[in-house]
């Protein structure tokens, strides 16, 4: 009789679970901003990972994620209230979608590169294909800040943060003509510290 119940419950939990898995044509063919939203931010929503991770734009995506979060945890001068909620965000709080429709802001024409909402702590950002592959490494992370920073509800339909703070490449190319090595790297610089401080 127990082993009959054990049975019973493996089976169902097993059910239960391949029938909650994502199928991920479904949603790679949504071309709705309100479909991915309740996809991501609802009840049932899952790591976007599991469907994008051999897509390119996905994954340096991801990338620009990291590495903003890393430098902007070195970057000195930034109000404490946003440090704080910075150095608590999981990567997985923020889930990154890519998607081949254009993103508008409500009510306006504008084309975006990539648009933010959030649930809770829960963050989505949905980005363009076709508008990030045309951005340099140092605007990635620039759109990034921006886009992270919406998701923490710092910055809601303005840039008063993101604006203050500049994302350039560095390099350095060693050796001659025939054989040399190069670095390149993002950092980033805080334009005005006493700006930030009155906010």
């Amino acid at each position: 009789m127990n082993k009959f119940i054990y049975f019973f419950l493996f089976h169902f939990l097993l059910v239960d679970v391949f029938s909650a898995a994502p199928n991920c044509e479904q949603i790679a063919a949504m071309q709705d901003e309100d479909l991915l939203r309740k996809q991501f931010l609802g009840k049932e929503a899952f790591y976007p990972g599991i469907c994008f991770n051999n897509d390119p734009v996905f994954r340096s995506a991801q990338r620009a994620l990291r590495g903003t979060y890393e430098i902007i945890n070195e970057l000195d001068g930034l109000p404490t209230s946003l440090k704080k909620k910075w150095k608590k965000l999981n990567h997985s709080q923020v889930m990154i979608v890519p998607v081949d429709f254009k993103l508008y802001f409500s009510g306006q024409t504008t084309e975006l590169v990539a648009k933010n909402f959030h649930k809770k702590k829960w963050g989505l950002i949905l980005i363009n294909r076709s508008q990030w592959e045309q951005l340099q490494l140092n605007e990635q992370f620039a759109l990034m800040w921006h886009e992270v920073l919406g998701v923490l509800h710092f910055e809601v339909n303005n840039y008063d943060y993101s604006s203050m703070v500049l994302w350039r490449i560095e390099g350095n190319v060693s050796g001659d003509s025939k054989n040399f090595t190069s670095e390149w790297h993002v950092v980033a610089t805080l334009l005005d510290p006493h700006f930030l401080h009155r906010h």
